[in-house]
């Protein structure tokens, strides 16, 4: 598997018209340690997933399995592009050239003394792509900001076809006029690009 992350600089403050504004009235929990819920943080009658702790809140849809939202509360920054843009960690494939934002995800959630996280798995659809599993469990640790990502994709034994996939993972994050660092893990080590306002 060859992985691509794609990440597009769109987010506003928090106070603007953001995708997170839409969780503005969801109340931030100031609870010890990492947490998640269920509840419908947006008023609009389906549960979201939210993963907490005292330092950040990411709010998921199950809808389309993204993050909707991604607040630092210290600073009540929202990272977490406009309404209508794609979120964060959005399921792709570039080979086979699919996308998984249109499927609906089902949602395992825990905690423990390491942390909350939140497994969300889906189905593609369509000939091959039937047989092919997505499955992503995001971790928040009690004390960091810091989310762990796990990815899994499997290829069902009943396609009795070997399978090769390119996994993309799609952001849409930032702070408009601000300047931002992104760090790229690869075989050579990680890659520090730094982007600044009105660049691309």
């Amino acid at each position: 598997i060859v992985s691509i992350q794609e990440i597009e600089l769109y987010g506003i403050p928090q106070g603007e018209d953001a995708a997170g504004g839409a969780y503005e009235r969801l109340p931030l929990s100031d609870a010890p340690g990492a947490h998640v819920s269920e509840v419908d943080a947006d008023g609009d009658g389906t549960k979201e997933i939210v993963l907490e702790n005292p330092l950040v809140r990411l709010v998921f849809q199950p809808d389309g399995g993204v993050c909707r939202s991604f607040l630092l509360k210290v600073d009540d920054v929202e990272f977490v592009g406009g309404a209508g843009r794609y979120g964060m960690l959005r399921d792709q494939l570039w080979e086979p050239d699919y996308a998984f934002a249109d499927r609906l995800y089902f949602a395992e959630t825990g905690q423990d003394d390491t942390g909350a996280w939140v497994e969300l798995r889906t189905q593609g659809v369509g000939g091959m792509l039937s047989f092919t599993h997505m499955s992503k469990r995001v971790h928040l640790r009690p004390d960091s900001p810091v989310v762990r990502v796990h990815y899994t994709i499997t290829n069902d034994p009943n396609s009795q076809t070997d399978y090769a996939y390119g996994l993309w993972s799609h952001h849409f994050l930032g702070i408009q006029g601000q300047g931002a660092t992104y760090f790229f893990p690869t075989t050579k080590g990680v890659v520090e690009e730094r982007c600044l306002p009105g660049e691309e």
